[in-house]
């Protein structure tokens, strides 16, 4: 199957909630730096995401197999077992934001500014592509899971999934570097796959100060849904 790209996104955060959040107070030259500064990121930013369709060939006890490509993970194995496709995904704020970023490292606050606004383009790019999975592609219910999330899914399988995606970096400007990390920064890649009840790595993983948590955790699901059998 292809690979898609989908470019057509229009970055217009919200510049209160983005205010709020960094405690700028209304009316304040803090303000007005800041909207000017939202302006020129709305009149660069290009966030992307770059998706393909994979046919589930085998999945288990602790391998998966999308289109000849394979992946090792107990967990990923037990969520695609009677799957049919998968969807590997890559997602980003995009190089022109984080190149008009690089103008303001010097100054952490405005360093610390721009980080926001990044993270808001992703979540740009992120919105868009629930968006095509649901409203073109037709998964009503679905859950995703990210290289290096879990122990149980290193940042190694990085490496397979970029290879099921193929030229990232010429389709969305997406590349990894010899640590398996993403550049633009602010980018996120993994496996998306149709779910009856939701699944989030974070159910199991017990770190208490996560920032992105997005379900708690159970202690007891591990060993309830993902332990090998005898």
């Amino acid at each position: 199957m292809e690979t898609i790209i989908v470019d057509d996104m229009v970055f217009d955060p919200e510049a209160g909630e983005l205010r709020k959040r960094l405690l700028i107070e209304e009316g304040s030259e803090d303000e007005r730096d800041f909207d000017r500064m939202l302006a020129e990121a709305r009149s660069v930013a290009k966030p992307k995401a770059v998706f393909r369709q994979a046919l589930v060939e085998s999945a288990g006890p602790d391998r998966v197999l999308l289109d000849g490509v394979t992946f090792s993970s107990r967990v990923l194995a037990v969520n695609l077992k009677g799957r049919g496709r998968a969807l590997a995904f890559a997602l980003t704020s995009g190089r022109e934001i984080e190149t008009w970023a690089e103008a303001y490292a010097a100054d952490a606050l405005l360093s610390y500014w721009c980080d926001v606004i990044l993270e808001a383009a992703l979540l740009c790019a992120r919105e868009r592509f629930n968006a095509v999975v649901t409203g073109t592609l037709g998964f009503e219910k679905f859950s995703t899971m990210s290289p290096g999330s879990l122990e149980d899914w290193p940042l190694s399988e990085q490496l397979p999934l970029f290879s099921l995606l193929g030229d990232t970096r010429e389709a969305a400007g997406i590349r990894l570097t010899d640590s398996l990390l993403m550049l633009p920064r602010k980018s996120v890649s993994g496996l998306l796959f149709a779910v009856e009840e939701r699944f989030e790595s974070c159910q199991l993983c017990p770190r208490e100060d996560c920032p992105n948590r997005r379900l708690p955790y159970e202690a007891g699901l591990l060993k309830r849904k993902f332990a090998k059998g005898p």
